[in-house]
């Protein structure tokens, strides 16, 4: 639980971090979205190697310096490729050395115009319900017309995301000599999800048990729910992803699914809550399995095509 706080928290008090490694022309938009909205701490990570070290690099580093001259702005530009993992981890546990607080944002994640406030009012929202989780920027669902609300949800997108120093507190992603069913049992959280999506859920952390490098954020759904952490995300997406289909993607290089509409993202602001469980049950749940019934359906079709 987080200590109430007498006065909300400002874009001050928060770390603005960007991520990328070789693809300066996306790194460029993330910069000119971001500096569309007031913030104050920028932080430019860049993974290192020959792919990323090029002159399209070097015209993109020279360019946030001049977008961001009336901020504070620590660029770094690492020698060596650390790896997706070790990079993305390494930079969130920097930047929260230095702030209480910290939205992250990596190179393919598109933003709305309001993300930077909506990530705000989602931080101040969980230290007004006195909740340690992350706030999420993403959704599987658009509308233009409804109004959007936060929703809880224990296993939140991280396309566009924030959280505070507590709640990344302790976040391993080498979970190489964790009892990972064993930490999971003791957790309301888990023991509350849906068995469809705990089985799916041990499936991913078992993999990554014997792969810890394969990503970084599956394995902060396990800290997030080992600690009964209470994360939220809107109903309809103020962010997105542009990188399915790019060769350059670690792993988003395949064609993006049909249920994501990741061009689509809604513009408004918002700050009310509703429940988790009425959102998943009710509306997501049976989304998903009418999206497996389909993809079976074609699956087959297509099975008896060949014979």
């Amino acid at each position: 639980m987080v200590k109430k706080l007498e006065t909300p928290i400002s874009i001050t008090d928060v770390g603005v971090l960007l991520l990328g490694f070789n693809r300066p022309e996306l790194l460029k938009k993330r910069i000119l979205q971001v500096c569309e909205s007031e913030v104050t701490n920028i932080y430019i990570s860049i993974d290192g190697g020959d792919l990323s070290h090029t002159p399209e690099m070097d015209s993109v580093k020279k360019f946030a310096e001049n977008v961001f001259q009336n901020c504070s702005l620590r660029l770094t530009h690492h020698e060596e490729n650390l790896g997706m993992t070790r990079h993305i981890s390494s930079s969130i546990s920097k930047v929260l050395s230095l702030h209480d607080y910290i939205i992250v944002v990596e190179d393919d994640v598109v933003l709305s115009k309001n993300f930077i406030q909506n990530m705000l009012l989602g931080l101040n929202v969980l230290i007004k319900k006195e909740y340690l989780g992350v706030v999420s920027g993403h959704s599987s669902f658009f509308n233009k017309n409804l109004k959007n609300k936060w929703r809880r949800i224990y296993t939140p997108s991280f396309w566009g995301w924030a959280c505070s120093k507590d709640t990344w507190e302790n976040y391993n992603f080498d979970l190489t000599n964790t009892c990972i069913e064993d930490d999971l049992s003791k957790s309301n959280s888990w023991n509350s999800m849906h068995k469809f999506q705990r089985n799916y859920m041990l499936g991913q952390f078992l993999k990554l048990q014997r792969d810890p490098l394969f990503t970084w954020d599956v394995q902060l759904w396990f800290h997030l729910l080992k600690n009964d952490f209470e994360s939220i995300a809107p109903i309809f997406a103020f962010s997105g992803n542009e990188g399915f289909g790019d060769t350059r993607a670690g792993h988003t290089n395949y064609n993006k699914p049909r249920y994501i509409k990741n061009h689509k993202i809604s513009e408004r602001l918002i700050s009310k809550t509703t429940n988790y469980s009425y959102f998943y049950e009710v509306l997501y749940l049976p989304f998903l399995k009418h999206e497996l019934k389909k993809f079976l359906k074609k699956a087959k079709y297509r099975i008896e095509k060949l014979f």
